[in-house]
């Protein structure tokens, strides 16, 4: 049974709604946004405890806790059931056999999806949820407007404006909080926690396909290729497409075995994959590690580098910039490619 209703707590003026409402829409980053709906729900409601869990690698199986108010819990083989039944719905999930547990979906940051866990006293108001319920409509607009803005209209991934502002964003974050520090080989990196490397993966031949089979069925290339992706890599990689056939991957891997054990797995997803029509295609990836003081330019650069070395090297294969550069087979000042700016 749910908790008895709590019709004592107030509800929230016209004046904290209408600033609620006016923050939300305001807002262009989509963890910022997240975070803000989450700490406004949480202001509204008033529970025990909060804490936003947000879906960690599947095969993992975890969640990473991030608590808002009262210490953080893991949480348990029901409550892990009903955060999974939460990813991905439009509307709060209250159970049963989880009294006084409410659980909020938090959809749209940068394809990772989360859902704020709340702990009440008692159930709130059929006034409180409604109240609720337009909070979150208002965010689902707003994250709508903002896919409009930064999503490829054929593949639905990321798109080149939302790959340059988002780069800048966090190698600006990256470089103030590690100012005055340096790695062994005199070059900051950005942390681990956030994506890494760069990939650029490039379908081979996919001329031939257009040539062969029409734009049609080129275009069910892209977007079956855009859906290997997102299946295979893991849900806090972000991925975009540049254009044609070209994609580009930022990585969240803090080691370079890491980074090409992802994209080697893509590559054999794509190459044992039966695409209508066409039959058997393959990639060709290249990476590189991204240093804080980068520009998208360069750190594309390095990547396209390795894309070609290993069209070079003939095709279906994934390429490190840095064990080419080490090789002598690339040199350091890779800033060609792509024209950002």
């Amino acid at each position: 049974m749910h908790p008895a209703s709590n019709p004592s707590t107030p509800l929230p003026s016209p004046q904290r709604v209408a600033r609620c409402l006016a923050e939300l829409t305001g807002l262009r980053d989509r963890e910022q946004l997240q975070q803000r709906l989450a700490g406004h729900l949480v202001e509204h409601f008033q529970p025990v405890r909060a804490q936003v869990c947000r879906r960690h690698d599947e095969r993992m199986g975890g969640w990473d806790i991030l608590a808002l108010h009262g210490p953080p819990a893991e949480p348990g083989e029901q409550e892990c059931q009903a955060l999974l039944e939460a990813l991905g719905r439009e509307h709060p999930l209250q159970l049963a056999e989880l009294p006084g547990r409410a659980f909020y979906p938090l959809p749209g940051s940068h394809g990772a999806q989360a859902v704020l866990q709340l702990q009440l006293e008692a159930s709130p108001s059929e006034a409180h949820q409604l109240v609720a319920d337009e909070i979150l409509r208002v965010y689902r607009n707003v994250i709508g407007l903002l896919d409009y803005g930064e999503r490829d209209g054929l593949t639905g991934l990321l798109n080149r404006k939302s790959f340059d502002e988002t780069f800048m964003r966090l190698a600006a974050l990256s470089a103030r909080s590690e100012a005055g520090l340096s790695g062994c080989d005199g070059r900051r990196h950005w942390h681990s926690g956030d994506p890494c490397f760069l990939a650029v993966i490039d379908i081979d031949h996919f001329k031939r396909v257009n040539d062969g089979f029409g734009h049609l069925v080129g275009d069910e290339v892209l977007l079956l290729v855009a859906r290997l992706m997102g299946e295979t890599l893991r849900q806090h990689d972000r991925l975009y497409r540049f254009g044609g056939e070209e994609f580009v991957v930022l990585l969240s891997c803090s080691q370079d075995d890491g980074a090409q054990a992802a994209l080697e797995r893509l590559r054999e997803r794509v190459a044992r994959y039966a695409f209508p029509q066409v039959g058997e295609l393959t990639i060709s990836a290249g990476f590189t590690r991204i240093d804080a003081d980068d520009t998208p330019e360069q750190a594309f650069g390095r990547a396209d580098k390795a894309v070609y070395a290993a069209k070079d090297g003939g095709r279906d294969q994934v390429r490190s910039f840095d064990e080419l550069l080490a090789e002598g087979a690339v040199a350091e000042a890779a800033t060609g490619g792509v024209d950002f700016f």
